[in-house]
């Protein structure tokens, strides 16, 4: 369910079978300006640090958790720099 403090010109979400897909719009980097990858794939993960210790076990190079309230996420690239991101947002 979408959260309600996100706006639903910024977030909408598509039910495909046992997947859902969602789209959103991109941030700003940290330096203010829109960020040069404009897509990522977003895999759940009920706890966002134990699958990212699992990861990083198995030498994945994995970014910090972030957490905003209940969302925790987790970003990281596979070897030819796709976005990955690990989200406990269901």
């Amino acid at each position: 369910m979408l959260d309600p403090e996100i706006l639903p010109e910024e977030w909408i979400e598509f039910e495909a079978g046992t997947l859902r897909i969602a789209l959103h719009k991109t941030s700003k980097d940290s330096r203010g300006s829109e960020s040069s990858c404009r897509h990522k794939i977003v895999f759940y993960a009920k706890d966002v640090a134990k699958e990212r210790a699992k990861l990083l076990k198995r030498k994945v190079k994995m970014g910090s958790v972030k957490t905003w309230g209940k969302l925790s996420l987790c970003d990281f690239s596979d070897p030819e720099g796709n976005r990955i991101q690990l989200s406990n947002r269901k």
